[in-house]
């Protein structure tokens, strides 16, 4: 094709054009996926943090109900929560086991892996704090012997 001036006009982009916006676009990915990794594993560490309040919660709330006339509980598991029905994860009603799946890339620690709210006064029966870490970051969840649930 011709332009006014009788040279033929370029279509296209150079093959180094093509190598120089590649590498922008690399150099700028290799910087930024860290960032985005990083932003990944808080926003796990908050969301398990939030499951977990919600879990005590809705444990707290049966048993303050007065569901079944029993207490509820929850039992943090390796790999999952069960909130249970009864006075203890070991003498629960299995029959009303709820089972939450947990993220593992998010480390639990506490003085009490089980949490259990009297019935009718939601009251519980230890006062500890659950502590969250992904690595990086650490969030904590507090429960009184009062039943009040903190974060």
């Amino acid at each position: 094709m011709m332009n006014q001036r009788g040279a033929s006009a370029s279509l296209g982009f150079t093959i180094l054009e093509l190598v120089l916006v590649f590498a922008i676009v690399g150099i700028l990915g290799a910087f930024g996926i860290p960032f985005g990794i990083d932003a990944y594993r808080s926003y796990l560490l908050t969301a398990q943090t939030k499951n977990t309040v919600a879990f005590l919660r809705r444990a707290q709330n049966l048993a303050l109900t007065n569901k079944n006339q029993s207490s509820f509980g929850l039992s943090i598991q390796n790999d999952s929560y069960v909130l249970f029905q009864g006075a203890s994860y070991a003498s629960r009603n299995q029959a009303y086991d709820e089972v939450y799946s947990r993220e593992s890339s998010v480390a639990i620690t506490g003085s009490s892996s089980e949490i259990v709210f009297e019935q009718l006064s939601g009251k519980s029966n230890v006062s500890t704090t659950i502590t969250f870490s992904n690595g990086l970051n650490v969030q904590t969840v507090g429960i009184n012997y009062q039943g009040a649930i903190f974060w």
